[in-house]
């Protein structure tokens, strides 16, 4: 003799209200055992040590107090040297990122240039803005070295 699922529902929940568990006859996912857990961010928060007073801050709230941080001085005489050697940092970009190169930077071929190149081809080509949508033709972007 089979028991209607009706019944066996009810003695579920009533099974979860006494044990204090969740009622999901459906079985789905619900994250009941990761929101159980007890929170991570204190411990957390508490294994890196609490910050003490660098020496910018002191700087920066006492800006008319002459003081000489050596450690930033050793940093800047390194930094002097590997530049006058060539092994310092890159320049940065001129432009933005998310930028796409002109029409006549890639019809022209132009594209490889430095800045003041880039710009003296855009001069004899007749297109110093980027407002047209269609690249002159290759005659017009003849370029003398």
């Amino acid at each position: 003799m089979a028991v209607p699922r009706s019944r066996i529902l009810d003695l579920m929940k009533v099974q979860c209200r006494i044990f204090s568990t969740i009622f999901n006859p459906a079985n789905e996912r619900l994250g009941n055992k990761i929101l159980r857990q007890r929170l991570r961010g204190p411990a957390l928060a508490a294994y890196y040590p609490r910050r003490v007073a660098t020496f910018k801050d002191l700087k920066a709230l006492y800006p008319d107090a002459e003081m000489y941080d050596t450690e930033e001085e050793d940093r800047l005489e390194h930094i002097q040297i590997s530049k006058s050697r060539g092994k310092g940092a890159p320049k940065k970009k001129r432009t933005a990122a998310g930028e796409m190169r002109s029409y006549v930077d890639v019809a022209c071929g132009t594209d490889m240039l430095t800045t003041g190149q880039r710009a003296l081809a855009r001069a004899r080509s007749g297109n110093g803005t980027h407002e047209r949508a269609v690249p002159r033709p290759l005659q017009s972007c003849k370029m003398e070295v």
